[in-house]
């Protein structure tokens, strides 16, 4: 089941449903400056991995109302995916959360970054550590001087109100089931890497 709802936002979850790799490398070559498209990537890996939702969100362009839904969307799924990765990872050992091949939401986990500057647009393409992921591609824009994330195109192929709703419900849905799976994996409720797959692939649809 191939699920496409906001390109960028929800190529997230799950092999075969969603997959999503995100850009951030090793921590001894975290960048000081988001002076480039991949120096803003990698900063908004960090604010993720450090919890901040605001500085995330900082790090994409939101020219309306549509946008910004879709970012804070697309930030509360990371951090979902992120609490999710590590209660895999304290359960059932450090690289078990490369089985579930989810989003990469850790620094460990980016393998490269290539980026093509145009103008004020650019292209970045994500490789992940783990080779089952095929590469990731962002759309970023700069604007006064600062590049961003842009969600512009994806927001912009939608076409009318009643299919953002729809997209944003099924969205919602998907993050609440993030949510309620690393729960069940805290209170001992699933009992493999396979019963967490199982949980989230089931539960897709709202």
């Amino acid at each position: 089941m191939q699920i496409r709802m906001f390109a960028f936002l929800l190529l997230l979850a799950l092999s075969g449903t969603v997959g999503f790799a995100s850009p951030l490398a090793s921590p001894s070559s975290q960048p000081t400056t988001r002076a480039s498209p991949a120096d803003v990537l990698h900063a908004c890996l960090a604010d993720l991995d450090a919890g901040d939702r605001q500085k995330a969100l900082d790090c994409f362009a939101t020219a309306d109302p549509r946008e910004a839904k879709v970012a804070e969307a697309q930030v509360d799924m990371m951090l979902a995916i992120s609490k999710l990765k590590k209660a895999v990872a304290a359960k059932w050992g450090s690289m078990a959360p490369f089985d579930l091949r989810m989003a990469v939401v850790g620094e460990s986990e980016c393998a490269s970054i290539k980026e093509q500057i145009n103008g004020d647009t650019a292209s970045v393409e994500v490789v992940s550590e783990d080779d089952q992921q095929a590469p990731a591609n962002y759309s970023m824009v700069r604007r006064r001087g600062e590049w961003k994330i842009s969600l512009a195109e994806e927001v912009k192929a939608i076409p009318n109100d009643a299919a953002f709703a729809d997209q944003m419900k099924a969205a919602l849905h998907l993050l609440k089931i993030i949510r309620e799976t690393t729960t069940a994996i805290t209170n001992g409720q699933l009992n493999n890497v396979e019963e967490v797959q199982e949980k989230l692939s089931q539960s897709m649809t709202p």
